[in-house]
């Protein structure tokens, strides 16, 4: 069974952007203005951390699993999850 990373994607209310962080993945920190550039910053970003920090390349098998954090309740994911496989 492959490895699945956490990643958890936020909406910055001071600068109206989206930061995704991972738990999972150190490291990674990327914005953007949309949910699309986020979900790019972070297929461009999570194979070189995830090859760097963790020793596992992408031939090793592992998915990277997206929730959006509500601000008002950052302890709960909401129900956007989205899997992004990589390819190398």
């Amino acid at each position: 069974m492959p490895r699945t990373f956490r990643v958890e994607l936020r909406r910055c209310e001071e600068t109206n952007v989206f930061v995704a962080t991972s738990p999972d993945i150190p490291g990674l920190v990327v914005e953007a203005e949309t949910v699309g550039g986020v979900m790019d910053a972070i297929k461009e970003c999570a194979p070189h951390l995830i090859e760097d920090n963790l020793g596992l390349e992408s031939d090793d098998g592992y998915a990277i699993n997206v929730g959006y954090v509500s601000a008002a309740t950052p302890s709960v994911s909401r129900s956007m999850s989205v899997e992004i496989p990589l390819v190398a």
